[in-house]
């Protein structure tokens, strides 16, 4: 049974609505954090360890726009001397793993909606995590997402009359900073492309397919890429600068990278924000050769 303010309470279809949103179904299950289960220090003990068992409070406060509730979970309560109430059980004791039926919508509602040791959960106080609902529909659901992915960004590039014309994958290649790509053969780009993406931590593959569809983003990259690739454009690594080069000298200073920046992601936003330096781009790729004035 669940108690507000030690009123008895009766779940809602919203109430329910929140857990079924979130899990979908019965049975859930709780367990241990990772953080909870770690590498046996022992050479000898292939198993890792974890807490034998742990137990936590079925009360919890909860603080709302509305102002601080007070909630718990019981099985029985008691009314003692002088109108005390006692409720229990008063902990949860829990040895790693415990799965719930839908006889237990209360219980599960409550360790998911209110208790404060639940990492993920709604009220977890971000500090003392004890236990976790094992979501097995949204993990399921997003390998499938990462598979989903995976195999159009594949397709994209290995797909034949499905996938990227080659123009496309070469300026896209171009876009991504790989240099020389004029100079790789088709399989060579497609690889270069493929081994540059899979290393993006940040963009990775989702990346890549959102770029396919920046026509302007692709262009504009590629060109600058041309004029690295025919040493007109260099990155000064220790001035933390981009330059003008011609014959191999320095001509002048474009903008300076702020530390922690990308420096090619630097050098394109300030192509798109200043016009005197698309103009000098401009007279670069006509003439062939670097005239800008001191």
């Amino acid at each position: 049974m669940l108690y507000k303010n030690d009123e008895p309470y009766k779940l809602l279809p919203n109430d329910t609505k929140v857990l079924f949103d979130k899990f979908k179904k019965f049975p859930l299950t709780i367990i241990y954090p990772p953080e909870r289960v770690v590498k046996s220090r022992s050479k000898e003990n292939t198993t890792p360890d974890k807490p034998n068992s742990m137990s936590f409070p079925l009360s919890a406060t909860v603080k709302s726009i509305k102002g601080t509730e007070h909630w718990r979970y019981a099985e029985n309560v008691i009314i003692k001397e002088h109108g005390v109430r006692k409720y229990t059980p008063k902990n949860f004791h829990f040895n790693g793993q415990f799965s719930f039926e839908e006889k237990d919508v209360e219980l599960a509602w409550f360790l998911y909606t209110k208790s404060s040791y639940g990492k993920g959960c709604l009220n977890y106080n971000g500090k003392t995590a004890k236990f976790m609902f094992e979501d097995k529909i949204s993990e399921a659901e997003r390998k499938a997402d990462v598979e989903s992915e995976k195999t159009r960004f594949k397709n994209m590039i290995y797909g034949g009359e499905l996938g990227l014309s080659e123009e496309r994958l070469r300026a896209v290649a171009k876009a991504y900073n790989i240099r020389n790509v004029d100079n790789l053969s088709y399989s060579q780009v497609k690889l270069a492309v493929e081994h540059t993406v899979e290393r993006d931590t940040k963009g990775g593959m989702k990346k890549f397919i959102e770029m396919t569809h920046m026509d302007d983003f692709i262009k504009t990259r590629s060109r600058l890429q041309v004029l690295l690739d025919s040493a007109k454009l260099r990155y000064d690594i220790p001035k933390k600068e981009w330059q003008w080069i011609e014959d191999g000298k320095r001509v002048e200073g474009i903008c300076k990278v702020p530390p922690g920046a990308n420096p090619n992601d630097v050098l394109y936003d300030h192509f798109m924000g200043n016009r005197s330096f698309q103009e000098t781009v401009e007279l670069v790729e006509k003439a062939g050769k670097v005239t800008v004035e001191e």
